[in-house]
């Protein structure tokens, strides 16, 4: 009984944070991907007007965007993993011991 409350509110806690930083990191990698395309498609405008650097930072910037989401989802994961990890050993482990 304890492992499926700990399930349900680990489940809850999961769906309430994950759904806005899922959205999240993909919008930062949707981001990261059009500045690689559009410097890729425009790269003789971009060293004709020697946009080169300005270019660079904007890319830096949404890729350091885009990790720090990633790690936010990564975070959300092990949380959420590691108690649905231990909501299924404590049965085992209760078992385990009352037969002793």
């Amino acid at each position: 009984m304890p492992s499926i409350l700990l399930l349900a509110l680990a489940t809850r806690w999961y769906l309430r944070r994950a759904r806005s930083a899922y959205q999240e990191e993909m919008a930062a990698y949707a981001r990261v991907n059009g500045d690689i395309q559009e410097s890729v498609a425009a790269g003789r405008t971009i060293d004709a007007f020697r946009l080169g650097p300005k270019r660079i930072a904007q890319t830096d910037r949404h890729i350091k965007a885009w990790i720090g989401w990633e790690r936010r989802t990564l975070g959300l994961r092990t949380v959420f993993f590691g108690a649905s990890e231990i909501g299924y050993v404590i049965p085992l482990v209760l078992t385990i011991f009352s037969a002793v």
